[in-house]
């Protein structure tokens, strides 16, 4: 689960987009992952995993809020994870620095 997640996160941070990703149904069907298999078989490997109904529900990119963005570092803390190469835990937090 946390290996598709962060599939749809690297997806997301290289598509064409600003913000939001409108078409999530075709942004899992066109988007693909890094060694090119598509976002929707991924999905479904991981509901084959883990049993487990999984929807991609909405995709949100966070810009910085500097100007000059080249200026900024956005980065992430996740406490209590599932393992030390995991990007999920028990909760997560977001910290832009200037």
């Amino acid at each position: 689960f946390s290996a598709f997640v962060q599939e749809v996160a690297d997806a997301a941070a290289s598509a064409d987009s600003t913000t939001v990703v409108h078409d999530i149904p075709k942004f899992v069907s066109t988007a693909k992952n890094d060694d090119g298999k598509p976002l929707s078989e991924s999905l479904n490997d991981a509901i084959l995993a883990i049993r487990e109904n999984l929807q991609v529900d909405s995709v949100t990119l966070l810009p910085s809020s500097s100007s000059s963005s080249s200026n900024s570092l956005l980065a992430g803390y996740v406490h209590g994870r599932a393992s030390p190469t995991a990007t999920c835990g028990t909760s997560a937090s977001l910290v832009e620095v200037e």
